[in-house]
């Protein structure tokens, strides 16, 4: 099974919002990594202002994984 036309557009439109938006300037991290790949498959809610940003912190009890999904002008 292979993926379809409206599935690889749908992809491709992602990859390009993402691009646009900032997530695949600068990979280094897990993070950063997760949050590209949130950012190409929920790329709509790019346009309603979500960030999908991820961060990882470090708390008393080792790490604690948060993201923001506040509303923020770009």
């Amino acid at each position: 099974m292979g993926i379809s036309g409206f599935g690889l557009i749908y992809i491709i439109i992602g990859f390009i919002v993402a691009i646009n938006r900032g997530y695949l300037s600068n990979i280094t991290t897990i993070g950063s990594l997760i949050s590209a790949l949130l950012a190409i498959l929920l790329w709509p809610l790019l346009f309603f202002g979500i960030s999908l940003h991820i961060s990882f912190s470090a708390s008393h009890s080792g790490y604690s994984l948060w993201t923001s999904y506040l509303l923020r002008r770009h």
